[in-house]
């Protein structure tokens, strides 16, 4: 362990034992470990990595904010077999089919280039919303992909709280598609 830990703060990578897989460990801190996982694994760089942490209050050097109900869980069980993720969300409903059906797996990046086209997640009128971000002649509009629902019109993009970039089915890694 000593050596393990040794090379993780030199920035070397390090295989790990995991519950189910060997897992290839670098150290989230430093940006050239972080590369070499992704070069090492010929993964794509918007392919997100986990990063586990050994206490809670390091969770918020990676991720902006942190709800406090994901807050409550990690206190009461960390260290502990919880794992929490930060910018996914399963997709209910078919107001967004036929791109995205029920039960699939978003990937949203908070600090995303929110532009034309951009599937997003969005705090409009008080409620979570996932739309496609359209130009109009007035500004801009929450676009559902279903003909069913109507276009959310909105002043600017202030609303929009991140951007999609990758669905998945859980359990189905390879019928992943990425939108960046």
């Amino acid at each position: 362990m000593e050596w393990a830990a040794l090379c993780l703060e030199q920035g070397l990578l390090v295989g790990i034992p995991t519950e189910t897989v060997y897992g290839l460990a670098g150290n989230a801190y430093n940006m050239a470990a972080v590369l070499s996982i992704f070069a090492a694994k010929r993964r794509p760089y918007n392919d997100p990595l986990i990063v586990h942490t050994d206490r809670l209050e390091r969770v918020l050097t990676f991720a902006r904010e942190m709800p406090p109900a994901a807050h409550a869980l990690a206190a009461a069980f960390w260290p502990g077999p919880l794992t929490l993720l930060s910018f996914a969300l399963m997709v209910m409903g078919h107001s967004m089919a036929p791109e995205f059906l029920e039960n699939e797996i978003i990937l949203i990046e908070p600090e995303g280039l929110a532009k034309e086209g951009s599937y997003v997640l969005a705090l409009h009128n008080e409620a979570w919303t996932f739309r496609q971000l359209l130009r109009t002649e007035a500004g801009w509009a929450l676009h559902a992909l279903n003909p069913a629902f109507a276009d959310e019109p909105v002043a600017d993009l202030s609303c929009v709280r991140g951007v999609i970039v990758q669905k998945a089915l859980p359990g189905r890694r390879r019928a992943s598609k990425y939108y960046v």
